[in-house]
């Protein structure tokens, strides 16, 4: 069996697990579930331990780190779409 062969038989990663292994995939689910859960950290929460579950550990150690990541994010993509509405 040749290398090829053997990635091949690998299967694919479920679409859940490829979206939570990126970042915008992350908030994303993050988003949805913010609207099932009481408060915004109990959503956080309950996609970190999909997360462990899927991946063997936490994305980030705390919900305090995870939204400076998100808010960076989010102002990120703001600037973006009004520099693009500017161009129009």
């Amino acid at each position: 069996m040749t290398e090829l062969d053997r990635l091949m038989a690998i299967p694919q990663a479920p679409d859940n697990m490829r979206r939570l292994a990126t970042l915008d995939g992350f908030i994303a689910s993050y988003e949805q579930l913010c609207r099932s859960c009481k408060t915004y950290q109990s959503a956080y929460e309950v996609l970190e331990i999909q997360y462990e579950r899927v991946f063997g550990v936490r994305k980030y150690d705390n919900f305090s780190c995870f939204k400076v990541v998100y808010y960076r994010r989010r102002r990120r993509m703001k600037r973006k779409n009004s520099q693009s509405e500017c161009k129009k």
